[in-house]
């Protein structure tokens, strides 16, 4: 799982941060109110969005990412005095309790086998505190857009360069084939930097199955994060938040 290891100096020309978290405020602060405590764990952090979103609801956040890289531009772009950035795989966490995980982006789906997913709930059960939450965010793969390629364009300035990304999806059997690439127009020449990784195909069963054998219940479970119920051939997104017993 180690995916965006070059690319984190480009990575938020994919999405409007001030916009993307406008839209999903609502739900990011339901679940911070019924935590028991406000310590909060950000698994898989990127370039901390929501590891400082909550530091400014007061949270003191751990914030992690197997990207040295990606930690590195976090800690550039997104210091604050509560929140404490380092590098770690979510199968292997150290430290806790913890009152709240969070687990955004699509990021779950980057681990290699349906075992690492069940290792990512193994060691949640063993850091997070008694009544403890998890919140989960996926692609929702059930829709019918995943039964053929897809391909998006889109470009930002970053200072004085104009950064076009190219993200492409190809769905194989269960799994999708996914490729992202930055190309970065400078006045005198174009720096390209491409990633390429394979994204797991995780259902709602398979989650809450999963979920309930290492000792956690699903209370939430969503379509996007506007909080419209999940229905596999409508749903953009599975979002589902755990409790941990």
């Amino acid at each position: 799982m180690q995916a965006f290891q070059s690319s984190a100096a480009f990575y938020e020309v994919l999405f409007d941060s001030k916009a993307r978290l406008q839209r999903e405020e609502a739900l990011l602060r339901a679940a911070f109110d019924v935590a028991p405590g406000d310590r909060v764990l950000d698994l898989a952090c990127g370039t901390g969005p929501h590891a400082h979103f909550y530091a400014e609801l007061g949270a003191t956040v751990t914030a992690c990412d197997v990207s040295e890289e990606m930690i590195r531009t976090a800690v550039q772009q997104r210091p604050h005095v509560n929140i404490t950035y380092r590098q770690g795989d979510m199968r292997h966490i150290d430290g806790g309790p913890w009152d709240m995980a969070v687990c955004l982006g699509n990021s779950l789906s980057l681990l290699p086998d349906a075992v690492a997913v069940s290792e990512v709930f193994a060691q949640l059960r063993n850091v997070l505190a008694p009544g403890g939450y998890f919140l989960l965010q996926i692609l929702n793969y059930a829709h019918p857009r995943f039964e053929k390629p897809q391909h998006y364009l889109t470009h930002k300035m970053l200072g004085d360069k104009e950064v076009v990304a190219m993200k492409n999806f190809a769905p194989h059997r269960d799994v999708t084939l996914f490729s992202l690439s930055f190309y970065a127009f400078e006045t005198t020449r174009v720096q390209a930097v491409s990633e390429a990784t394979i994204l797991l195909h995780l259902s709602r069963d398979f989650l809450q199955r999963t979920a309930e054998a290492e000792g956690f219940k699903c209370d939430i479970c969503y379509g996007n994060f506007d909080a419209a119920p999940y229905e596999e051939e409508n749903a953009t997104d599975l979002i589902m938040r755990f409790q941990r017993h």
